[in-house]
């Protein structure tokens, strides 16, 4: 189940749309928190 990334007011945004809508998508193989962007359905880190 994902959930909607906690995030303070323009601390992470898309690098691609720059849009905060974000999904936590799980984690990389380095541990660290990937992100599923909602607007243009690009991944990152």
């Amino acid at each position: 189940m994902t959930s909607r990334a906690e995030t303070k007011a323009g601390e992470i945004k898309c690098p691609w749309c720059e849009s905060e809508a974000l999904y936590k998508y799980g984690k990389a193989w380095t541990g660290k928190q990937r992100f599923l962007c909602m607007m243009c359905g690009k991944q990152f880190t």
